[in-house]
């Protein structure tokens, strides 16, 4: 036998009996609420936490979507501004309790919003559509564009402040 087919075959039958080596196996003792192995190692068993009480609902809008203002308009790169200003929509919306599932497209989060939500249709489209082109195009994009990105989530954020005044 060759030498590299040896090494070949002694690295497979090691990883073969490394995937075969029993699990070391755990024992709880109760009263001292600590954890061994087999090897009589102990540690301490992590606490549980409390579950959380009750909580009424969060505000529906966020603290950084009332600074939109300060720094999305600032922003010199409009499509980095456009970029920030969906992810802080996405977030506002998952405030109100209507997060984008991992699965959904911008298209879907949007059709999936005006069902659910009493948020004005056309500032939630625009926003949709400068979020497409800013992330998934090379299209150039202007100062004109981040402002609208903003003022549409500026309205947005104004819709969700009312319906949260409305369920208080």
């Amino acid at each position: 036998m060759t030498r590299s087919r040896s090494f070949v075959i002694i690295g497979l039958c090691s990883i073969f009996a490394c995937e075969r080596a029993p699990a070391p196996r755990v024992k709880v003792d109760t009263r001292e609420g600590r954890r061994a192995t087999t090897a009589t190692r102990t540690e301490p068993v992590p606490a549980v936490p409390e579950p959380p009480a009750m909580v009424t609902r969060p505000p529906a809008v966020p603290d950084p979507l009332a600074l939109i203002q300060a720094d999305l308009r600032a922003e010199p790169d409009a499509r980095v501004a456009i970029i920030r200003a969906y992810g802080r929509f996405e977030r506002a919306l998952a405030a109100a309790r209507a997060p984008r599932a991992a699965w959904q497209t911008p298209a879907e989060f949007m059709r999936t919003t005006l069902a659910r939500l009493p948020v004005p249709a056309a500032p939630v489209r625009r926003l949709t559509a400068l979020f497409e082109v800013a992330r998934f195009s090379t299209h150039p994009l202007g100062a004109e564009a981040r402002d609208a990105a903003c003022d549409s989530l500026d309205e947005i954020g104004t819709a969700l402040e009312e319906d949260a005044a409305r369920e208080r």
